[in-house]
């Protein structure tokens, strides 16, 4: 609807009402919008061409911020000019704007048709927003678009298709509009099918719209039962009013920056709700292995079953292979598995520790549960909360305390790279970051450390990366060095050892063969300190 011809013809009468203002500057700061800055010596005015495939559009706004960067001027030759006047050409959807010296033209096909092209008297191109230099050069031929009279639809065309398609330049928001107001037609009847009658009665409502649409005073943002919003010179039945403003340019740029906030809400609405159902999905799985506490219990009770059977065998010190079977306490035969390389005694033993394990594993779980249990309830409720949220100020709002529910992040991407990584204060205004799996170690030291940062890491064993940010190459004071080693060493594969072998180096002296492994990297030059596993207190 706003590159609807009757929507045009109002925006025309409203930049008409600069003529004789100068074009100050001709500017983009994105690329698909550009900005005609006019004054008239007291005051600025600005003429807004939109071509982005959504919002094909052109419209007058009487203030504009202009970006103090990535503002960029264009159509030189436009700069300077004064302006006379505008007019939709013929039943068109191109607006020419007249200036003393040039010809400038808003073509609004839409699409990759849409463009703004500057054109000297002999219709020459002589500058382009979009591709210029598939333009600049050519004649400029305004594509006229043709549209049959209403009557002149073939006798079997539907009266919902001749109205849309017709010289009334309705479309289908103004034909259903009419079609409602005659409360007598759905669109559906043949045009053979309808009587005189009918047509004369039908041509009356478009000649009533047509002046209505024509010397509309008010334009209106609407919403639709379907809540898509439209701009609109008539209020339409079976629409909401949202808005009512006093000139046409105001209710486009509604329309606009409305639709854009949507699609904003819609976006992220999206990117929340697929991020709360996957983490309702997961504690649902867990809770539901954590609540199996009788399958726990069969296998405690199997593995002690197990270890005595095979510590009862007369011949326990011997070695029986992969598996052995034997009678229980109540005459039945049980299948053992067993390792080869181990004795019997050997594989009781194994069976004893699997025992142990399970019954710290029953009590993990009766420990944790209440509190998982708690966490599933607020992650269901964020769900059917999620339901009620309708503003992109709401949204932004819930996701802020979504982290206090779930305990993560919904979105990683708005993170800066040192949110990444753990961080440590280490004091004296030195900071350690460390890698929390393989990947986050390659970003850290191949992304994120610079050449004369302290790179740390466990002798020896696998563990996490860690970077001492530094500004310049020297050596940290021996505390914060091993603070730094003992952080290193808690991040380890070793962190049960009483000491562990840290390495340190510059980040210049580490790298990262071609072909490598995940967190895999080779150092040149290394120092080793022992460092007791240990967080800062």
């Amino acid at each position: 609807m706003i590159r609807n011809y009757y929507t045009l013809t109002h925006i025309v009468k409203e930049i008409n009402s600069l003529c004789g203002w100068v074009v100050d500057d001709v500017f983009t700061q994105d690329k698909d919008s550009l900005v005609i800055s006019l004054n008239d010596g007291k005051r600025e005015s600005f003429m807004i061409f939109v071509c982005d495939g959504k919002f094909d559009s052109f419209y007058h706004k009487n203030s504009f911020g202009k970006a103090r960067k990535n503002a960029f001027s264009l159509l030189n030759d436009l700069t300077g000019e004064v302006f006379q006047g505008a007019e939709v050409i013929g039943k068109s959807r191109i607006i020419r704007l007249n200036f003393v010296h040039t010809t400038a033209y808003a073509v609004l096909f839409g699409g990759a048709k849409s463009n703004f092209l500057l054109v000297n008297s002999d219709g020459l191109i002589l500058d382009a927003f979009k591709n210029k230099h598939q333009n600049i050069s050519k004649i400029f031929a305004p594509e006229s678009e043709s549209n049959k009279e209403f009557d002149s639809f073939s006798p079997d065309t539907t009266l919902k298709h001749a109205l849309a398609n017709s010289s009334y330049l309705f479309g289908s928001t103004y034909s259903a509009e009419l079609l409602r107001r005659t409360g007598k037609f759905d669109g559906s009847e043949k045009l053979a099918d309808l009587s005189a009658d009918d047509l004369s009665e039908i041509q009356n409502h478009a000649i009533g719209m047509i002046n209505e649409l024509t010397n509309a005073t008010k334009f209106y943002l609407l919403s639709g039962s379907d809540s898509k919003k439209i701009m609109s010179p008539l209020l339409l039945n079976g629409y909401s009013e949202i808005g009512t403003y006093e000139t046409c340019s105001e209710a486009v740029n509604r329309k606009i920056v409305s639709q854009i906030v949507e699609s904003e809400f819609s976006v992220e609405y999206k990117r929340i709700f697929a991020y709360l159902d996957k983490q309702k999905r997961k504690i649902d799985k867990q809770i539901e292995f954590m609540q199996d506490i009788e399958s726990a219990e069969h296998r405690l009770a199997d593995y002690r079953k197990f270890a005595e059977l095979l510590m009862s065998h007369p011949e326990s010190r011997s070695k029986f292979g992969n598996a052995i079977t034997l009678n229980d306490w109540e005459n039945n035969q049980v299948e053992i598995k067993l390792d080869s390389k181990l004795n019997l005694v050997d594989n009781a033993a194994k069976y004893f520790d699997k025992a142990r394990a399970t019954v710290t594993d029953i009590k993990t779980r009766k420990q944790r549960l209440p509190e998982m249990l708690v966490k599933q309830r607020d992650i269901h409720k964020s769900v059917e909360d999620l339901k009620s949220v309708k503003s992109i100020k709401e949204l932004e709002r819930f996701d802020s305390n979504i982290k206090k529910v779930t305990g993560e992040r919904t979105n990683t991407s708005k993170m800066t790279m040192e949110d990444k990584f753990r961080k440590f204060e280490l004091g004296e205004g030195y900071v350690l970051y460390a890698g929390k799996n393989a990947s986050n170690n390659d970003e850290l030291t191949m992304k994120f450390a610079k050449p004369n940062d302290i790179w740390l890491h466990a002798r020896g064993t696998s563990g996490s990366h860690t970077i001492i940010r530094m500004d310049s190459e020297e050596k940290p004071p021996k505390l914060i060095l091993q603070k730094a080693a003992e952080i290193t060493a808690y991040y380890s594969g070793a962190r049960n050892a009483k000491y562990v072998p840290v390495i340190w180096t510059y980040k210049k002296y580490v790298r990262k063969p071609k072909g490598a492994n995940v967190g895999a990297v080779v150092v040149a030059k290394e120092t080793v300190i022992m460092a007791e596993p240990k967080l800062p207190e």
